[in-house]
């Protein structure tokens, strides 16, 4: 799991589903997106950013 923080009492969660390359050759991350607060745990679906994008966002060594 990967951790991004969004707000002062909210975290986004993204869960990788799978990586995959587009026609060009760039690599894209598929994720389940979760937003966690103090009191809630709100699913927001699948997302797709590609590697580079998904790696600053998340925080990804």
């Amino acid at each position: 799991m990967f951790h991004r923080n969004m707000m002062v009492n909210a975290q986004e969660e993204a869960k990788v589903l799978y990586i995959s390359e587009d026609d060009q050759g760039i690599s894209h991350v598929h994720y389940e997106r979760t937003v966690i607060g103090s009191c809630y745990k709100e699913p927001q679906g699948v997302r797709v950013l590609a590697m580079d994008t998904f790696a600053k966002d998340f925080r990804v060594n």
